[in-house]
Formats: C-alpha cells, structure tokens, sequence
C-alpha cells in the first residue's frame, strides 16, 4: 500500500466523523424547539416563547415551560415550512452519506477504486446537505431580523435567531467541509481508468 492510500486509510475515517457530527446536528436543530426566541429585551413582563419547526413552547409564570406541536390547520410563515423541508431532505441524503462514508471507511483492504468512488459519491451528498442546512439557517436569520427591523410588525410577534440556527450553521459548516474532504481523497481519473491513459499519453508522444 502506497503512502497516499496509508494516508487516506487514516484520514477517511476522521473527515466520515465530522460529516457523521454535521449530520446529528442537523437532526437534532430540525427537532429543538429554538429556532426563533422572544428577544431578550421583551421578555422583562411578557412571557418568553420559543418556536421551532415543530412545536412552540412558552413559561406561564412559575409553571415548567409548556411545549405543544403546530395545529395542521394552522397557516406557517413560508420560511419555516421552507426550513422543514430542507431540513428532512438534508437528514434524509445526510444518512444515505453516512452509509456510504462508513462504507468507504470501513473497507481499507479493498479495492482503492472501489473506497474512493464512495468517498466520492458520499462527499457529493454531504456537499448537498451542507448547503441545504446552511442555505435553511440563513433564510431563517434573514426572516427573523427582517421581521425586527419591520414597524409594521407587533412587539409581541417579534424574535430573534436562537440555538438551533447557530447549531444549524455549525452542522452544515461541518458537512460541507468533510464533503470537500472526502471528494479530494477519491480517486484521479488516471488511477481509474490507467490504461485508458497509457493510450493516450503513448498517442500524445507519437504525434509529438
């Protein structure tokens, strides 16, 4: 085994991680109930409420906070349902690219065309995940800070970015850098295909 195959060996495993990380990020920000949050400054005599994809929590008083699903009747902003769908679609390839990055992974004593095509082909769909996380957490930011900068928008309605956007962007940052890695490590198209190449270059000399 030559150097750069030791080396991807090593390595694959360690950017699978960080894609795998990304991944339950994703997940577990599309589940939070902290998408948009009263904003500090109202919630002196108001109530602090919480709203996610999902479901919509809220403190009365001293009670532990409430937390109670989205009626289906009731109209949601488009950011939000937006959110949701990216969100699924992101968790959906996300798995996909874990299957083919443990894969990839787990198999050093294989073929290393057949190790770096799934590097590749996970890389790729991390690659989709990162920017479709990353893409769902700025729209929302964008909405939510247009919204405060709205007068036409009521005090009580107002809020502000919470956790899970801030882990929304940390998981699709995650993403989309094991996937740059993991496509860099797969195979040239002269490691594929040698003798297609040895063709070509003995052509190329000929002519020359």
């Amino acid at each position: 085994m030559c150097e750069e195959e030791r080396f991807c060996c090593i390595s694959r495993p360690l950017w699978w991680t960080l894609a795998l990380l990304g991944w339950l990020g994703t997940i577990v920000c599309c589940g939070l109930p902290l998408w948009r949050v009263t904003p500090r400054e109202m919630v002196n005599g108001t109530e602090p409420i919480w709203e996610g994809l999902w479901m919509c929590c809220a403190v009365h008083g001293s009670d532990p906070r409430h937390c109670a699903a989205y009626p289906p009747w009731l109209e949601l902003p488009q950011d939000l349902q937006a959110a949701r769908v990216l969100t699924l679609l992101a968790a959906v390839l996300g798995l996909l690219g874990v299957g083919m990055g443990a894969a990839g992974a787990l198999s050093c004593g294989g073929q290393s065309g057949w190790r770096g095509n799934l590097a590749v082909a996970a890389g790729i769909l991390f690659l989709v995940c990162g920017i479709l996380v990353i893409l769902t957490a700025g729209w929302s930011t964008y909405s939510i800070h247009h919204d405060l900068a709205d007068p036409l928008v009521a005090l009580d309605a107002k809020r502000e970015p919470g956790a899970a956007i801030f882990l929304a962007f940390a998981a699709g940052a995650a993403q989309l850098l094991a996937g740059i890695l993991l496509c860099l490590s797969g195979p040239r198209l002269g490691e594929l295909y040698p003798t297609l190449f040895h063709r070509a270059t003995t052509t190329a000399h000929r002519k020359a």
